[in-house]
């Protein structure tokens, strides 16, 4: 069996009970963390995982939506996308360079996604940077994991582009494909915890 990639071990993360510190091992005081089953699934489904690791090597910056987010769409919102829609939409959530939270606010308005023909813009002030459609713009939050080349930021909100929002459907693309090589060695977790949890999110590709 090949080494997992980074990205595989990144999403392994957004599934554990509760959040890590600095050194990859659980908080002293564990508090709920958000659920991201929605976007695991839909990655899945849509066969985006080893498309979008096929990428790291350029490095990757995720804006992870919760379960919540998702949540909050009208009611039957995605289910009244096409499969090539839906996978634009979440294209729209990963950006093709690594970008720490300190280097969003200049990385260069409008910043290109994965998504074809679709940018970010990114704004700051009061110690807070926000991420914007155009026609969503709303403030990144927690961290879930930064570390070059990869960083992922969890959000409130799914990120719909103004075409979405006018009812306007985006054009096609295609987005690579493939596994990528590279391992998590040297990233210290609680491994029995994530044992249990990395088994049930494979269990999940399957």
């Amino acid at each position: 069996m090949s080494s997992p990639t980074p990205l595989l071990c990144a999403l392994v993360l957004l599934v554990l009970p509760f959040p890590l510190d600095a050194q990859g091992t659980p908080a002293a005081t564990p508090a709920p963390a958000p659920a991201y089953g929605t976007l695991l699934k839909l990655l899945k489904d849509r066969n985006l995982v080893n498309a979008i690791a096929a990428q790291l090597k350029n490095g990757l910056t995720i804006f992870a939506p919760t379960d919540n987010a998702f949540n909050n769409l009208p009611n039957g919102t995605l289910e009244s996308l096409s499969t090539e829609v839906q996978t634009q939409l979440l294209l729209l959530h990963v950006v093709g360079k690594y970008y720490s939270k300190d280097k969003l606010s200049t990385a260069g308005n409008p910043v290109r996604t994965l998504a074809t023909n679709y940018t970010l813009n990114f704004t700051s002030g009061n110690n807070q940077v926000n991420v914007s459609t155009g026609a969503v713009n709303i403030p990144v939050n927690n961290e879930l994991y930064v570390k070059s080349p990869l960083a992922i930021f969890s959000i409130d909100s799914v990120l719909i582009p103004p075409e979405l929002a006018g009812g306007k459907a985006p054009p096609p693309s295609t987005p690579a494909e493939g596994p990528t090589s590279g391992s998590c060695r040297g990233r210290r977790i609680a491994w029995g915890v994530l044992l249990g949890a990395g088994v049930a999110f494979l269990g999940l590709l399957r």
